[in-house]
């Protein structure tokens, strides 16, 4: 939505370190409990989304 969608640009900063930390502890969590890091952080899960949602 909207919100997700301002939070996920007027986090720059934690966009990128979001983006590192997934790409190395998101591949085995992703396949675990995908549920729970979503509903962990919002911010993360969008960053997460755009990611994986794409490929």
């Amino acid at each position: 939505g909207t919100l997700k969608g301002r939070v996920y640009f007027r986090a720059p900063l934690n966009y990128g370190i979001f983006t590192t930390i997934d790409n190395v502890r998101l591949p085995e969590d992703f396949k675990r409990k995908r549920r729970s890091i979503y509903r962990t952080v919002n911010k993360k899960s969008i960053v997460e989304e755009e990611l994986f949602g794409n490929t």
